[in-house]
C-alpha cells in the first residue's frame, strides 16, 4: 500500500489471533486494519493462531511504498495574453486543476493568459506503483496597464505635446521617423508633415506593455494679403483692404487701430503716412 492508505491485515486459522510486528504494532484482532500507514509500517508481520492448547504461526512481508514528490515550474508571474507554461515531474502521469484549467498532459500552457487564470493550481501525480500525491502553485497574471494618449491640434510652427499616462516607461514612433522616449514629448516648430498618428508603447511596474494612438492636427498658417490707395493727398479717403482670415485686426500710425476687413477713413493729415500692419485669424484659429 502506498504511505497514507490503510493496512487491511486477515488471519484464518484458528480460534485466538495475536499480531505483532513493526512499529511496536500488536493486535488481538482476527482481521486488524492500520489507518494511515508511515514508511516505519513496513516489514514483517507475525500471526499466532491458537485453538484449544494447539498453536501455530505464520509470517507476512509487508510493503509500504512512499508517495510521489510532484514539482510544478511555472513562468508566473505573466501578462495578460501572454503564455502560461507548466511543467511537472514526480509521476509517471498527472492532472492539472486551476482557475478555468484542468488538463492531464505533464507539461500543459494556457497560450493566452486572462486574469480568470489568478489562483492556486494543483498537480496531482500517480507513479508506478500507483501511489498519488498533489502539490500546489499559486499563478499570477497581471492587468496590462490602462493607457491614455492625447495629441494636439496646432497651427504651422506651432508647438505639439503628445501626452501619456498608465505606465512608467514610455516608447513613441510616429511620421517622418519620430521617436521618442518621453512622456510628454514636444515637436516644436511643427510643419504640415507632422500631422498624423503617432503609437505610444507604454511599460507597468509590472513589465506589461499596452499600446494607444494619439493625432497631431498641423493646419496650414493663413496668408494674409493687403492691398491699399495710397499714395493719396492729405484730406483724403485712405482705402484698406485684407483677405486670407475670418477675422481682422489693424495697426499704423497715429494711433489707428480697426477690426474692419476693409476701413476707410479721412487721413487728415501726413502723420498717417507709414506702415499698416494687418494681423488676420482663419477659422482654425490660427494666425499671420
Amino acid at each position: 500500500v502506498c504511505v497514507g492508505n490503510a493496512l487491511m491485515l486477515a488471519g484464518s486459522g484458528g480460534a485466538t489471533f495475536a499480531w505483532s510486528g513493526p512499529n511496536g504494532f500488536v493486535s488481538a484482532q482476527q482481521n486488524p486494519t492500520i489507518a494511515n500507514v508511515t514508511l516505519a509500517e513496513a516489514g514483517v508481520y507475525t500471526l499466532l493462531v491458537s485453538s484449544g492448547t494447539c498453536t501455530a504461526s505464520t509470517t507476512a512481508t509487508i510493503v509500504i511504498n512512499p508517495l510521489p514528490t510532484p514539482q510544478i515550474v511555472v513562468n508566473t508571474p505573466v501578462c495578460v495574453g501572454q503564455a502560461l507554461n507548466f511543467s511537472g515531474s514526480g509521476g509517471v502521469t498527472y492532472s492539472w486543476n486551476g482557475p478555468g484549467f484542468i488538463n492531464n498532459t505533464q507539461n500543459p500552457s494556457i497560450p493566452a493568459a486572462s486574469m480568470a487564470n489568478n489562483g492556486a493550481f494543483v498537480l496531482t501525480v500517480t507513479d508506478a506503483n500507483n501511489c498519488t500525491n498533489s502539490t500546489t502553485q499559486n499563478v499570477v497574471v497581471n492587468p496590462l496597464p490602462n493607457v491614455n494618449a492625447t495629441g494636439a491640434t496646432v497651427c504651422e510652427n506651432g508647438n505639439a505635446t503628445l501626452s501619456a499616462g498608465g505606465g512608467v516607461t514610455y516608447s513613441w514612433s510616429g511620421p517622418n521617423g519620430f521617436t521618442s522616449n518621453s512622456q510628454n514629448p514636444m515637436l516644436s516648430n511643427a510643419q504640415l508633415n507632422v500631422s498624423g498618428q503617432y503609437t505610444v508603447l507604454v511599460t507597468d511596474a509590472n513589465t506589461c506593455t499596452n499600446t494607444a494612438v494619439a493625432t497631431i492636427i498641423v493646419n496650414p498658417a493663413p496668408v494674409a494679403t493687403i492691398n491699399n490707395n495710397s499714395p493719396i493727398c492729405v484730406n483724403n479717403m485712405l482705402s484698406l483692404s485684407g483677405s486670407g482670415g475670418v477675422s481682422y485686426s489693424w495697426i499704423g500710425p497715429n494711433g489707428f487701430i480697426s477690426t474692419s476687413q476693409n476701413p476707410n477713413f479721412n487721413a487728415s493729415s501726413t502723420a498717417y503716412s507709414g506702415n499698416y500692419v494687418l494681423t488676420i485669424t482663419d477659422a482654425n484659429g490660427c494666425t499671420a
